[in-house]
Order: structure tokens, then C-alpha cells, then sequence
């Protein structure tokens, strides 16, 4: 495959908006017959998500018209309880702990070890070998991230790569093209440099932390690892200390990163970049339509993450937000029902169609459809050529939250000692894991 830059692709959806507090509302439809199974009869099955109901967003969008469909094929109405995207995971074991599990939750890939040991989750082999044939698992993209030891736990909702996004304006106002190697990235982040603009914006506040989505990428692209083969750290090793310090030298050195980039979270880099603060990002496939509607589809390019060599790009971080049933459903059957239902070709279809994401079936990108959304190909050439699943530990929660700390560390000051907060974070890590 050669280098992949895309620009100026034209689509794009209303900005996602993700709910402060818990909420809830209705999936649309009205409730015909009760459709149960063997754990009893339901006209409504609860869903934790934090997609927003009401929300305008192309995913929430399409996600309420496959809910629609599925209330007005069965019966069955769906009861979002909305929470930020980040607090998903402790909401869910909590709620299991409680002996009040939803009946589907939105579960995260590097979350999956962790909720699978709290014994979170259902695993749906059973149900998969009593229901589906090979032919309809097979057709998923990927069900990487949603199993573990040959049990599958959640089918995914879409798949999302991670890519290099680019304000196409300030490039060509600058008059340089989308970089293909390291070095070339610092040059295109020095030459689109305005008062009011610096090159690159990364989140560096412990905040929202899910910096591992870009890092896996810069620390692969090194030749390292995140993890090594028995899950303890790896991320200290030279290619590791390497990713940090280009974080470090983008603030300090070469000065294309805010100064104040430790206190800035991965929703605050969103907004940065459509109000033009920032020329470069990456960011996953989930997020195009965010910055699409933000910056202007004729604006906005998207390529592949720079490499070390021009005929090596970095790899694009693969992860998926799937659908899960928890331990101690209510009504599991009925879950298993929407589940089912949600993730067949048609509705996979209908949600790609509607969200502008990367969908969750092989062959559903054979459809004419994708024909010209140029977006979607790229994602999924890249994802096939060039992917690499999410790093999932065995104490993931931990794994973000030290990597979010020590991201904030070292670009807090030029005097950082990226070796030596590596070497501490990684202890810190390597004993809760031994």
C-alpha cells in the first residue's frame, strides 16, 4: 500500500455531545407484544452508554435508528443511562457490584481484562454456538478487542483506527504538504506556526486519560512495545524513552506544542483544533465527523502516522467500543436479542451509513455505498495493512492512568528526566501486575 493522505472528503455530522451526568430516555418505538426469553419476559431492556439519547451527533444518530428499528421489530424498547465515556468502566463495575447490572453495556476494549477478572461480564459463547453460525462471526472485522482465551464477551459496535488529521487551510497557507516521516512532521509543525497557532495538539492532563492512543502508536513506530509478552511494562525501554522525549521536545525544542499542554484533555484538543489552535492532531476514525462538522470537510486531510522512514508508516492503533452483556442482567436473553440484532449486516450498514464510521462487518464495505467515501477506505486500508490492537493489560485502568501522569510529567518541565519517569512508572505498574 502507498502512503495514504486524504484531504478535503466531503460529509460529516454534528459534534458529539457526551452527558455530564447520569440520564436517561427512551430508544424510540413504541412497545408492541413482550418479546422474553429464559430469563423472563420484557417490553424494555436498559442500556449504559454514553451516547445521549437526544443526541445530534452521527453516531447517536445512527445508534438511535438501529434502537428504532429494533423496538418496532420486537417490542422491545431500549432505556439509555448515559454517562461520560470515561467513567463507562466504574460505572459498570459498580452497578455489578450492586446487584443493579444494565442489561447492555458499552464496554471498551482496554477495559475488557479488567472487567472480565471483577467477572463483569457474560461470556457469549454459548450464545453464539447455540444461535449464530460461522459465517456471521467471520464477517467481523476484528473481534480482537472483545475476546479473551477464546471467549467473546461483545460484538463491536464499529472499528476505529487512529490517523494523523490535518487543518488542510493552514497547510496550504503555509505551503507544505502532510508529512511522511518524524522529521518532516516537525517542519510541517514549525512552517503553519501563527501567534495564534502552534503545529501540533496532544492532550497532556491526567484527565481523560487515554493518551496510550497515540503513544502506542509513536512507541511502535520506534520498534518497542508497551507491554511485553507477559504484560509487565516495556514502555521505558529505548524506544519508549524516545516517544516520550518527542513529546517533550515538541513543547520545549521545537516549540509546536502549547506551552500549557499538560493541562489539556482530550476533549479540550477537539476543540482546540476546529477553533483553529492547532494544525496537526491524531485522533481515531470516531472522531472525523467531529472535526469534519468542526473545521469544514474542505479543510480537514487526513494521512497515515508518520514513521521514522517515509516507507514505514507508524501504525494505526485499532480499538472498538462493542456491546456486552453484564454478570447479573436482568434480562440477558432480551440483550442477547438486540445485541443480535445490532450487529447483523444490515444494521451494521444502516449505522456505518448514519455515524461515518469504520463498520464492524467485512462485507458490509462491499457495499455500493462506500463506494465513494473516500474516509472509510482510507481507515480501512490502513487498519488492514498497517493495525494494531489497542494494548489491553491485565490492570488497564492503572496502565492509563500512569501513562496519562507520566505523559504530564514530562512535558510539565525542560528539565524532565524521561528516563528516570519511565523507569518509575514502570515499576509502579510492574507491581500491581507481579
Amino acid at each position: 500500500m502507498n502512503r495514504k493522505h486524504l484531504t478535503k472528503i466531503a460529509g460529516g455530522a454534528a459534534a458529539l455531545g457526551l452527558a455530564a451526568t447520569a440520564l436517561t430516555g427512551c430508544g424510540g418505538g413504541s412497545a408492541s407484544a413482550p418479546t422474553g426469553g429464559g430469563d423472563g419476559e420484557t417490553d424494555t431492556i436498559t442500556l449504559l452508554t454514553f451516547f445521549d439519547p437526544a443526541g445530534t451527533s452521527g453516531r447517536e444518530t445512527g445508534f438511535k435508528q438501529v434502537v428504532d428499528a429494533f423496538t418496532a421489530e420486537t417490542g422491545i424498547t431500549v432505556e439509555y443511562t448515559t454517562f461520560p465515556w470515561d467513567r463507562l468502566e466504574s460505572q459498570l463495575l459498580l452497578s455489578v457490584q450492586s446487584g443493579r447490572a444494565p442489561d447492555v453495556a458499552f464496554v471498551r476494549d482496554r477495559s475488557l481484562e479488567q472487567l472480565i477478572a471483577a467477572g463483569a461480564l457474560e461470556s457469549l459463547n454459548p450464545r453464539i454456538d447455540a444461535d449464530l453460525d460461522a459465517d456471521y462471526i467471520d464477517d467481523f472485522v476484528t473481534l480482537q478487542g472483545t475476546t479473551a482465551d477464546d471467549e467473546v464477551y461483545g460484538f463491536p459496535i464499529s472499528v476505529v483506527g487512529t490517523a494523523l488529521y490535518l487543518r488542510e487551510d493552514m497547510l496550504a497557507s503555509a505551503g507544505v504538504s502532510a508529512p511522511a516521516t518524524w522529521d518532516e512532521f516537525v517542519a510541517v509543525g514549525e512552517a503553519v506556526q501563527t501567534p495564534a497557532t502552534k503545529g501540533f495538539l496532544f492532550n497532556g492532563s491526567q484527565t481523560q486519560p487515554n493518551q496510550l492512543d497515540f503513544l502506542q502508536s509513536l512507541i511502535e513506530g520506534r520498534g518497542g512495545q508497551v507491554l511485553d509478552e507477559d504484560g509487565r511494562a516495556a514502555f521505558n525501554s529505548e524506544a519508549g524513552v524516545e516517544a516520550f522525549e518527542f513529546l517533550k521536545a515538541s513543547v520545549f525544542d521545537y516549540e509546536i506544542s502549547p506551552a500549557d499542554v499538560s493541562t489539556l484533555s482530550y476533549d479540550q484538543v477537539t476543540d482546540s483544533f476546529n477553533a483553529g489552535r492547532g494544525a496537526m492532531t491524531i485522533n481515531g476514525s470516531h472522531r472525523y465527523s467531529v472535526l469534519s462538522d468542526g473545521v469544514g470537510a474542505e479543510n480537514l486531510g487526513v494521512s497515515m502516522i508518520p514513521g521514522m522512514t517515509a516507507d514505514a508508516p507508524s501504525p494505526t492503533v485499532v480499538s472498538s467500543w462493542s456491546l456486552g452483556i453484564p454478570q447479573g442482567a436482568q434480562y440477558s436473553d432480551a440483550a442477547w436479542q438486540f445485541i443480535e440484532f445490532f450487529s447483523s449486516a444490515e444494521q451494521v450498514l444502516e449505522y456505518a451509513k448514519a455515524s461515518g464510521e469504520v463498520p464492524s462487518k467485512k462485507s458490509v464495505l462491499e457495499d455500493p455505498f462506500f463506494a465513494d467515501r473516500e474516509v472509510t477506505r482510507f481507515f480501512s486500508e490502513y487498519i488492514a495493512e498497517y493495525g494494531s490492537p489497542a494494548v489491553v493489560g491485565p490492570a488497564n485502568t492503572q496502565l492509563n492512568d500512569i501513562i496519562a501522569r507520566t505523559v504530564q510529567r514530562v512535558v510539565s518541565s525542560a528539565d524532565s528526566d524521561v528516563q528516570a519517569l519511565l523507569d518509575a512508572a514502570a515499576a509502579e505498574y510492574d507491581a500491581i501486575v507481579d
